[in-house]
C-alpha cells in the first residue's frame, strides 16, 4: 500500500463568506415550487422570521424579461402560524415558460424560478 508522505490541513474561515452572509441576512426562507414544471397552480412553504411583519409582505411573479406578470391578487397566503405559512399562485393565465417568484417581507427578499408547461 502507497502511503502519502502529504499530510491536509482545513483552515477555517473568520469571515462569512458572501453567500453564507446572504443567507443568515435573508431572513425569508422558500421551499422548491410544488409541481414544478406547473400547469395551472404552485404552491410554495415559505417560512419568515417572526420578528418580521408579516402583513407587510410582497408576492410578485416577474416574466423573464423581468415584467410584473402578477401581483398578490391572484396570490394567495396561507399563514400556518408565526413564522411559515403557504404561497399558492393561479397560474392558469401563464403562457408556457420561466417565471420568478418574488417574496419581500420588509428588507428581506427571496426570488425562486418557477416553470410553467402547458
Amino acid at each position: 500500500m502507497y502511503k502519502s508522505p502529504t499530510r491536509w490541513f482545513a483552515k477555517t474561515k473568520s469571515k462569512p463568506s458572501s453567500v453564507e452572509k446572504v443567507e443568515t441576512d435573508n431572513r425569508i426562507f422558500l421551499s422548491i415550487p410544488h409541481p414544478n414544471p406547473s400547469i395551472d397552480k404552485v404552491k410554495v412553504l415559505i417560512w419568515w422570521n417572526n420578528n418580521e411583519d408579516i402583513n407587510s409582505i410582497e408576492i410578485k411573479i416577474y416574466n423573464i424579461l423581468g415584467q410584473v406578470i402578477s401581483t398578490s391578487h391572484n396570490i394567495e397566503l396561507i399563514k400556518y402560524n408565526d413564522y411559515s405559512g403557504e404561497i399558492r399562485c393561479n397560474t392558469s393565465s401563464f403562457s408556457p415558460g420561466v417565471y420568478i417568484l418574488n417574496v419581500r417581507i420588509g428588507q428581506a427578499n427571496k426570488s425562486i424560478p418557477i416553470i410553467i408547461n402547458k
